[in-house]
Formats: structure tokens, C-alpha cells, sequence
């Protein structure tokens, strides 16, 4: 499983609409990213015998 980050993560905070009055703080924070399940680049076949 790979995690691809299409951009770099963004940070927004806050003080507005009398928050600060409140002693209220809003932060946000955004990231684009997708999780990728990789397929192997080869696969073996094999036989095993039992020895005696």
C-alpha cells in the first residue's frame, strides 16, 4: 500500500466572527492525497519436493 500526496498539505486558523471573544480558536487543515495498493512486478512458480 503507497500513500501518493497530489499536493503539499495547507493550514488555515482563525480568530474571526467574535471567536476571540469567546476564547475560541478554528483551524482547518487540508491535504489531497490517495492510497495506491501496488501489483508485484513478478510472480515464481515452484515445486517442492519432499527430500529423504
Amino acid at each position: 500500500m503507497v500513500l501518493f500526496v497530489r499536493e503539499a498539505m495547507t493550514l488555515a486558523d482563525s480568530w474571526a466572527d467574535g471567536l476571540f471573544s469567546r476564547n475560541a480558536y478554528v483551524m482547518r487543515a487540508e491535504l489531497r492525497a490517495t492510497v495506491g495498493f501496488t501489483r508485484p512486478q513478478a510472480f515464481a512458480v515452484a515445486t517442492i519436493h519432499a527430500g529423504s
